[in-house]
C-alpha cells in the first residue's frame, strides 16, 4: 500500500528534466491534478509530452504555441508539450484556447505549493 498522496504533491517543478515533468504531470492526474502558478494564477497541467526540441531558456518558460501545445523548458535543456490547461475558475482547454487573450511572450511557470 502506498500513501495517500497530499493536495501539495502536484506542484511541478519545471527544474527537473522533461521527462521527469511529464511522468509527474501523468503521475498526478486525476488526484491531486499537476498545477503550477503563471504569474497570479494556480494553472492545471494536463496531457503533457516530451519533444525533440531543446531550449536554454528558463525551466518553466513557455516557449511557444507549436501545433496547437504550449511548449515549455525544462531544467536539462528538455521541452515538454501541454495540450491542455485550466486556468482558476474556468473549464478544462485546449492550449490554443487558454493562450487566446493572454500574454504568453516572457511568460514562465513557477512551482507553486499553495491548495
Amino acid at each position: 500500500h502506498a500513501p495517500k498522496l497530499e493536495k501539495a504533491e502536484g506542484a511541478v517543478d519545471f527544474a527537473r528534466p522533461a521527462t521527469e515533468v511529464h511522468n509527474h504531470i501523468r503521475g498526478m492526474d486525476p488526484w491531486p491534478g499537476a498545477f503550477a502558478q503563471l504569474g497570479e494564477d494556480r494553472i492545471k497541467l494536463f496531457a503533457s509530452r516530451v519533444v525533440e526540441a531543446k531550449s536554454d531558456e528558463m525551466p518553466g518558460s513557455v516557449l511557444e504555441l507549436h501545433e496547437g501545445r504550449l511548449r515549455i523548458a525544462c531544467g536539462d535543456g528538455g521541452v515538454v508539450e501541454l495540450a491542455e490547461l485550466q486556468a482558476p475558475g474556468k473549464r478544462r482547454m485546449e492550449a490554443a484556447a487558454f493562450a487566446a487573450g493572454r500574454e504568453l511572450e516572457d511568460a514562465r511557470f513557477t512551482q507553486s505549493e499553495t491548495n
